[in-house]
């Protein structure tokens, strides 16, 4: 890559992030979006080019997720934490699935690199009330289950969001977000029973 493409990169860099922090008027979320941004644009980036095969439209899909998560910068505690990076994660990765689906260019798998949300995470109530032996069960399920409706339980139970800000985040409908979370559930509970089972029998 040559030193003018660095430069260039650079640039465009420190506009958007100029841009995005002109939006905020809170000044400790303006250091906590900056310490996001700075720390994410690149995983970002490469999630919404492994849905989108075109580096220009991720480059659309991450701005599009920047936006979004301004909205919902004050619920993000810890930025450098396996939690808020499957939190970015989500939102580019279903925004560009999104322009995926509205391109019509060829169907839509689902992405392999999704990353996991941390097993036994403290901030899960649902994980709270399961042992240590059933916590590891209860990962399992939730890792195979698909993913849409994977990523509105991880919404829902581990960011504490509302229907309604979900389905912002996702853009869907409220309607849809509680059709996806029943379904959810029920798949997980499934899931977890099958799991804990297979776990007994192995021992």
């Amino acid at each position: 890559m040559c030193k003018n493409s660095i430069t260039d990169g650079i640039c465009k860099d420190e506009k958007m992030l100029s841009f995005y922090l002109a939006i905020i008027d809170n000044i400790e979320e303006k250091c906590k979006f900056e310490e996001l941004y700075l720390l994410y644009r690149f995983t970002m980036l490469k999630t919404a080019e492994n849905v989108l095969r075109d580096f220009s439209l991720a480059e659309d899909a991450v701005h599009e997720a920047f936006l979004r998560i301004l909205s919902h910068i004050g619920k993000i505690d810890e930025i450098d934490c396996n939690k808020t990076r499957a939190f970015v994660v989500i939102v580019v990765k279903n925004i560009s699935l999104d322009m995926l689906r509205s391109q019509n260019r060829h169907p839509v798998t689902e992405l392999e690199e999704w990353e996991e949300l941390p097993a036994g995470h403290d901030t899960d109530p649902e994980q709270e009330l399961l042992g240590k032996e059933s916590r590891e069960a209860f990962s399992r399920a939730l890792s195979v289950m698909k993913k849409t409706y994977a990523d509105v339980l991880a919404l829902s139970i581990v960011y504490e969001l509302s229907d309604k800000e979900i389905a912002g985040i996702l853009g869907i409908t409220a309607a849809n977000v509680r059709v996806r979370l029943c379904r959810g559930r029920q798949e997980l509970i499934r899931n977890f029973r099958e799991g804990t089972k297979e776990h007994g029998s192995e021992e």
